[in-house]
């Protein structure tokens, strides 16, 4: 059983997809930031109150990492995922 705004729903209620899956779709795109630099920390959104613990991430040769906590994505200025 899953719930949407308030209702309960059965899985046969969603055509056999997931709550996942639905939302999928709907999900906005991570927040992207270019860095001149390889080696950079994250440490989330601390002026809205959603900070985490600082991680130190390293940009390896698909030009971009991910932060684990926040799922923000750092791109490394002219490397090979920076499409600007």
């Amino acid at each position: 059983m899953y719930r949407a705004a308030g209702k309960a729903l059965w899985h046969s209620d969603l055509g056999g997809a997931s709550c996942y899956d639905q939302n999928m779709n709907s999900m906005p795109p991570p927040e992207t930031f270019v860095s001149q630099t390889s080696r950079l920390f994250c440490d989330g959104d601390e002026r809205g109150g959603d900070g985490h613990p600082r991680v130190w991430i390293e940009i390896g040769a698909q030009g971009f990492a991910d932060c684990g906590y926040c799922d923000r994505r750092f791109i490394l200025a002219s490397g090979a995922a920076d499409k600007r």
